[in-house]
């Protein structure tokens, strides 16, 4: 099996929360190498560069607070359908 054809099979077998996870650390990524870039602008004297990039951080920063939010929501989602299945095994074993 060539890379190409594991790399398709690995996002085959990603799970919702792994891919909320990995958005979530895009988004973090993405603004710290925005903030950085702001720095750079400022110390070049491009101050009219640094609203465009403010704004592009506030929308990361937006989209990972919901990545976050729909992450969690996950999680709680799949702990409470583990419960169930604990429960009803444990029943059924009365």
């Amino acid at each position: 099996m060539n890379a190409l054809e594991r790399f398709k099979q690995g996002l085959k077998e990603l799970t919702p929360i792994q891919q909320l996870h990995s958005k979530i650390v895009g988004h973090i990524g993405c603004m710290l190498g925005l903030a950085i870039a702001m720095i750079i602008m400022s110390t070049r004297g491009l101050f009219y560069f640094q609203v465009f990039l403010f704004f592009l951080i506030w929308l990361q920063g937006v989209e990972a607070i919901g990545a976050y939010q729909r992450w969690q929501t996950a999680i709680e989602f799949q702990q409470n359908i583990e419960l169930q299945i604990i429960t009803q095994k444990v029943e059924g074993n009365k």
